[in-house]
């Protein structure tokens, strides 16, 4: 396990908050690829895997977002509650069970609620490399939208595409339309 730094903690959406985590000396960090996660040692003493939000470029950060489940089994509520920037998490080594296909021609992101993590890891990546890649982001509500501002940039108009569904069922996305047609290796995660 290494001891990281949390660099800074901000609430990002509603019961949503990042977590930077950088070397206490500012050293980079082990590399790590995108899909990639953390197992994370909670104040409470419990492991939990968060993966890991950016780029693989960025060296001297891991970010992680932690969505506090009040009903869960106490590890998001015990590091959103007790952990502040400035101290120190006990973290795992990267890794990655979820990792991108480099082979593919072009990439399909799915994604649902704090299942964002991977897929914005991914994505950053897949730009970074010039990558054809689209992400398709389903939430509730715009305010339970974590790094809403950031996906809704210009820069991103036509790879984004986010649905709110405000908790009714009639209001999901049809993602059959949206994925049947693929051109040459596209890959779907």
């Amino acid at each position: 396990m290494m001891s990281l730094l949390v660099q800074e903690k901000t609430q990002i959406a509603q019961d949503i908050f990042l977590f930077e985590l950088v070397q206490p000396d500012h050293a980079d960090l082990p590399a790590f690829t995108a899909g990639s996660h953390l197992l994370v040692l909670t104040p409470r003493g419990l492991s939990r895997r968060y993966s890991i939000c950016n780029a693989p470029s960025e060296r001297h950060r891991y970010l992680i977002a932690v969505k506090r489940d009040a009903a869960g089994r106490g590890g998001s509520v015990s590091l959103v509650d007790s952990v502040r920037a400035g101290e120190l998490l006990h973290v795992s080594m990267p890794y990655n069970y979820f990792p991108l296909d480099e082979d593919a021609s072009s990439h399909v992101l799915i994604a649902g609620g704090i299942g964002i993590t991977p897929a914005l890891a991914m994505m950053r990546d897949l730009i970074e490399k010039k990558a054809d890649v689209k992400l398709i982001y389903c939430t509730r509500t715009p305010e339970a939208t974590a790094f809403l501002k950031e996906l809704s940039a210009p820069e991103l108009a036509g790879r984004v595409l986010i649905h709110h569904d405000h908790g009714d069922r009639a209001r999901s996305l049809d993602l059959a339309p949206l994925v049947a047609e693929r051109n040459g290796e596209t890959h779907i995660y």
